[in-house]
């Protein structure tokens, strides 16, 4: 009700969409959430403009920006039929309802290494529109096809937990007993549960990150990350590597490996943690 009230005050939507400032004020915020979510990633994005005018506006806005930016600005080229696996996110900042929001939703969902999901971050307001279009299916044909970033929150913490009672149910009850975490990984089908529920967490932070609703899981994901790298090197076990992780949470890991004195691209023999008085 109030979107409506402020497009009867202020003229049609076209014109309210056009305008340099409220342009600015997006791109300002799509600048944020690239540079935040999937930049890190070395994925790319797309903004889809109202017109070809609000599209040079945008290009306008992004260029004050001065950085090396993988974003393209489009109105209605390239929604359709564009195959780029690389791009991640979707802007979307105007009007689509049907097939044409189906298939441009679409561009965001190709797989890529790396690429857990796609994203639409929508400017105009058509999420009701996208369940009328989901509507045309079958519903096991949609079934997960449309989920909110909010709803990761309780699979994270699901993961989260899952992850630690691995340790948990075999009395270590605090993960930051390193070594104790790492004997336990001596059972070779442990240690394959362990890497399979540790992608999992590791892909839901992935997600939420750089939110803050992720910063309580932060602490115990460098910690599992560096009981991994500790029992990887001990066991020389190739399968517990995080290769496939967002460059987002490797780097966090990976940071805090290189803080204890150990490089994470090695696989010498792992003895910093592992001598006996």
């Amino acid at each position: 009700m109030e979107r409506e009230a402020v497009r009867r005050k202020y003229g049609n939507v076209v014109n309210i969409l056009e305008a340099r400032d409220l342009i600015q004020a997006k791109a300002e915020d799509m600048l944020l959430h690239y540079a935040g979510n999937i930049m890190p990633n070395g994925f790319k994005a797309q903004v889809v403009a109202v017109s070809r005018r609000a599209a040079i506006r945008y290009y306008e806005a992004f260029d004050k920006a001065k950085e090396k930016l993988a974003i393209i600005i489009v109105k209605s080229m390239l929604l359709v039929g564009f195959d780029a696996p690389v791009e991640q996110v979707m802007y979307l900042d105007r009007f689509m309802h049907g097939h044409e929001l189906l298939q441009a939703i679409a561009r965001v969902n190709r797989r890529y290494p790396g690429k857990t999901r796609g994203l639409v971050v929508d400017y105009f307001g058509v999420g009701d529109r996208l369940t009328e279009a989901l509507e045309m299916y079958a519903r096991h044909d949609i079934k997960g096809a449309l989920i909110n970033i909010k709803d990761g929150l309780p699979k994270l913490d699901d993961r989260h937990r899952r992850v630690l009672s691995l340790f948990q149910e075999r009395g270590i009850d605090d993960i930051s007993d390193i070594d104790a975490c790492v004997d336990e990984l001596r059972d070779v089908r442990l240690r394959a549960e362990f890497i399979n529920k540790f992608k999992e967490f590791t892909e839901s932070m992935d997600i939420i990150l750089p939110r803050p609703e992720a910063l309580p899981y932060i602490y115990e994901m460098k910690l599992l990350g560096f009981i991994n790298k500790a029992a990887s090197n001990r066991y020389r076990d190739s399968q517990l590597n995080i290769a496939g992780v967002g460059t987002k949470v490797r780097q966090l890991i990976d940071e805090h490996i290189v803080a204890q004195g150990i490089d994470p691209k090695t696989q010498a023999p792992f003895l910093g943690i592992l001598l006996e008085e």
